[in-house]
């Protein structure tokens, strides 16, 4: 492979591989072929970022040393700061994925100062389907009004055509390092997690599957506020669900999200429904009470993933041994039985809907009977 890697070729790679990401596996030899017009090298380059992207984790984790190093130089965030997008001047770097960097700014004009987040879509990632990725989250964005999702305040292009979008900066920590610093006690990290619920429940009312839920994605403010983050491989359903449809049970683009929170269908490359989310809070809610995953021991092998998921019944949590005693002995019969509905296998035996999770929550925290 090509080390002289170019800005310009770098962003050709990146094209290339976005289309071929979203295609059927079956149908991505001819996509290349024929987008690639006889650049042989091209077509190598992106089929070693393909089969990159199988492997868990994001993106530059995995692709050969000279691209990732490439990807570094021409993503170089610092150098943006002190940059004017609109009305917004960038003061630090937040974080980068697989579609944009995130900067904090403030808008400083003559209107009102204010700490924002500001997502701009990556240079390296541009061509077509990746655009309208990037709008289809700032779409989903602008449609929630949750007081659990953090919002959606402005959006356009910069001065470079890059599409962004500005978000309420939230300051908070993930939901389960925030649980274990304030020391919570089991029905305290329930509670807590209601709040999670209750805002992917309102994303789903609004036809929104959020596909990435994990701790790192739930923020939770000073004030024990919840704020759900990063809508960037949520799923619009079909729009003829809201008069009663079946819904577009999309294929899920598994490379693009957390194997550990993965539901078994979203691992084996089968539909996403709102019942996959169902699972994925499931596993959170788990690891928020027990500091483990449901299977035991973690592993970044997508395949051994797939065959765990496949074979392996989830621990019951109250026989999780963990370091706090208290917290273990905690979780009783009901809760157990709650989260191992939550995470059945076959997506028609979990709860079917986020609120009936909740409603059984709630009834184990008010004791009363529970449904699984």
């Amino acid at each position: 492979m090509n080390e002289d890697v170019t800005p310009e070729r770098w962003s050709r790679i990146k094209a290339l591989f976005a289309a071929a990401v979203e295609a059927p596996a079956s149908e991505r030899s001819e996509l290349l072929v024929r987008e690639a017009q006889g650049d042989s090298a091209l077509i190598a380059e992106v089929q070693s970022l393909l089969a990159a992207h199988d492997q868990p984790g994001d993106l530059l984790d995995c692709v050969p040393a000279e691209l990732k190093a490439q990807a570094l130089a021409v993503a170089d965030d610092n150098s943006r700061v002190g940059e004017r997008i609109g009305a917004y001047r960038i003061v630090g770097v937040l974080g980068a994925g697989g579609m944009g960097h995130v900067f904090k700014a403030v808008r400083d004009d003559d209107q009102y100062r204010a700490e924002v987040a500001i997502k701009v879509m990556r240079a390296d990632v541009s061509g077509p389907l990746a655009e309208q990725r990037f709008k289809t989250e700032r779409q989903i964005l602008a449609s929630l009004d949750h007081r659990n999702i953090a919002r959606m305040l402005d959006g356009g292009r910069t001065g470079g055509g890059s599409p962004y979008v500005v978000m309420e900066l939230v300051s908070g920590d993930p939901i389960d390092r925030f649980s274990d610093a304030h020391s919570l006690k089991v029905r305290e990290r329930v509670q807590l997690f209601l709040q999670v619920c209750a805002a992917v429940s309102y994303a789903h009312q609004h036809l929104v599957i959020h596909r990435d839920l994990k701790p790192n994605n739930i923020l939770v403010t000073a004030d024990g506020s919840v704020r759900l983050l990063d809508f960037g491989i949520a799923k619009l359903l079909d729009a003829n669900a809201a008069d009663g449809a079946t819904v577009d049970e999309t294929v899920t683009q598994l490379r693009a999200m957390t194997l550990d929170y993965a539901s078994p269908e979203q691992v084996s490359g089968g539909a996403v429904t709102t019942v996959s989310d169902v699972y994925s809070l499931g596993v959170v809610l788990y690891r928020l009470l027990t500091g483990q995953s449901p299977y035991g021991a973690r592993t970044n092998d997508a395949q051994r993933v797939a065959e765990i998921l496949s074979d392996t019944a989830p621990t019951r949590p109250s026989l999780v041994r963990t370091n706090d005693r208290q917290r273990q002995r905690g979780i009783d019969a009901d809760l157990d039985n709650i989260l191992l509905m939550a995470l059945r296998k076959e997506p028609q035996r979990r709860y079917s809907s986020v609120e009936q999770f909740a409603n059984d929550l709630r009834n184990y925290l008010g004791g009363l009977p529970v449904q699984a």
